[in-house]
């Protein structure tokens, strides 16, 4: 998802948030966005540089009076190693939940992501693998090559991933790998290196 400039101002204009940012030579090197309470830092975004985003919670232990930062962070965020080094407590849990409506259209829409990560690992020739949504019928045929990731409607197929509506947004969604959710065979393994997909929505994100 990327976001307008408009979008941006409206997001960071909200009441009781702070936009604190940290400058190098270059200028602004990180940002972090929280909800600060008396001694509490809620910090529901950042990015940028890992040493912008540390001087920045330096900042906030050195000069006020913050005892806890509580970050959330995405599971495959770059600077998630620095996050780790720096918590007292760290703990896996889910903000929102998933439904998949339309199993063709969330497919198509991370194709070039799975497609990128495919080709990263090194495969030669190409992969098919058939999902169906066994509550909905819903069927589609998910083929990977060098050339990346494509999604069609699928016929039915004895050797398809039959899974339920919950169990195909694990699938696809995590936590976990999709080895976890259904019995993949020895040449569905590879599904294991490609889900689940990046994605995720910062509490900012909500009202």
């Amino acid at each position: 998802m990327k976001r307008s400039r408009f979008l941006y101002k409206i997001l960071l204009g909200r009441l009781g948030k702070q936009v604190w940012l940290a400058k190098g030579k270059e200028g602004i090197i990180a940002y972090v966005i929280a909800e600060p309470a008396e001694q509490d830092q809620r910090i529901v975004e950042l990015g940028g540089r890992a040493d912008g985003i540390h001087s920045i919670f330096a900042h906030f232990v050195e000069n006020s009076d913050t005892r806890y930062i509580h970050i959330r962070s995405p599971w495959s965020h770059p600077l998630n190693s620095l996050l780790f080094h720096i918590s007292s407590r760290w703990n896996l849990g889910t903000i929102r939940m998933m439904k998949i409506i339309d199993l063709k259209a969330t497919l198509s829409g991370f194709a070039h992501q799975l497609g990128a990560r495919y080709n990263a690992l090194g495969m030669e020739g190409s992969r098919s693998v058939v999902l169906r949504m066994s509550n909905t019928d819903q069927q589609v045929e998910v083929t990977f090559s060098s050339e990346g990731a494509t999604v069609k409607e699928a016929a039915t197929s004895t050797n398809a991933i039959s899974l339920s509506d919950r169990e195909m947004a694990r699938f696809v969604f995590g936590p976990g790998a999709p080895g976890t959710v259904a019995n993949l065979t020895e040449n569905m393994g590879f599904l294991d290196a490609l889900l689940p997909v990046d994605f995720y929505l910062w509490p900012n994100e909500t009202v």
